[in-house]
């Protein structure tokens, strides 16, 4: 049972925002970018995972150059390079070997018009960056098992759907907003969060407003999301009835974590509506079951010069 639920509590997405309905006076999420244009951003990435929160597991700060390569009627071209700070490398000299990701690689994607995220173009590369990074800490030989564990831990991600699902979470949350309308109402409407048992998604309920309006053009955008408790019965069923004969205690194991999850988003995003550039992005995922709580937490901030 431990196992089920800890697989659980690991789980991630990025938000998928629907269009919400209504009449009320809104702000559009727009890019207005420029050839050329580049920005400077830190971001600070907290884990907890713990039965009682309290110290965080893990804490990383790292720096994320992002340079707008085109734009035109079709959308923009855009470029991430992550960079280790330069304090923690003249701290740690040998550090940038063991992390390439988070040193040099450069992921290039594509947006629509507004902004929104479409697909990463060089999505191989990045899998190759993170597969890299999975291998360098294993310097001894790897037995039977080692090795079926690391091929199998690359198969998961063999695709475009699933390096741009899991491997790029900065740029996903980034451009979350871009194309969507917004009011200073509360806007509450379905969403899904990931299932790892069934391709069928758990359901979820997203709420997103303008939450203040700054000096000049830039406002604030807040969203939270949960698990719909009202739909998690028919999912279960479903497991339940798919599940291969002889194998129910499996069954009974993830219905009980079903039962007691909780999922928890809450967003901030600062956004320059004359510019479309988001200056600061604050995100956090809580997961709990029980006692077992996992939170997850990025802060995206533009980097003045």
């Amino acid at each position: 049972m431990k196992k089920v639920l800890f697989f659980l509590a690991t789980l991630w997405s990025t938000h998928v925002i629907s269009q919400p309905g209504g009449s009320d006076p809104s702000v559009t999420c727009t890019a207005h970018w420029k050839k050329g244009e580049e920005r400077i951003f830190t971001i600070f990435q907290t884990n907890y995972s713990t039965a009682e929160e309290s110290t965080p597991l893990f804490h990383f700060e790292y720096e994320a150059t992002v340079t707008v390569l085109d734009s035109g009627a079709q959308g923009y071209t855009l470029q991430w390079a992550f960079h280790l700070p330069d304090l923690l490398k003249e701290a740690r000299p040998k550090l940038a070997d063991s992390l390439p990701v988070y040193e040099g690689l450069k992921m290039i994607y594509h947006t629509d018009p507004a902004g929104a995220f479409k697909d990463l173009v060089n999505w191989q590369e990045v899998l190759n960056a993170y597969v890299k990074m999975m291998e360098i800490p294993l310097h001894k030989p790897l037995d039977s098992t080692m090795q079926a564990s690391l091929e199998q831990t690359k198969a998961l991600f063999n695709t475009r759907e699933a390096v741009e699902g899991a491997l790029i979470k900065e740029i996903q949350l980034f451009h979350t907003p871009y194309g969507h309308p917004f009011t200073t109402r509360a806007k509450a409407f379905s969403s899904t969060l990931p299932n790892p048992w069934s391709k069928e998604p758990l359901p979820g309920i997203q709420t997103w407003q303008i939450t203040g309006m700054n000096e000049g053009p830039s406002y604030i955008l807040g969203g939270e999301q949960d698990i719909d408790s009202s739909g998690i019965q028919g999912v279960m069923k479903n497991i339940m009835k798919n599940t291969p004969a002889g194998t129910d205690s499996v069954a009974r194991e993830i219905g009980q974590a079903l039962a007691q999850l909780k999922i928890h988003d809450r967003s901030s995003y600062h956004i320059d509506r004359s510019t479309g550039w988001v200056n600061k992005v604050e995100y956090t995922r809580t997961v709990q079951i029980g006692r077992l709580l996992k939170k997850n937490t990025y802060e995206i901030s533009f980097k003045q010069l």
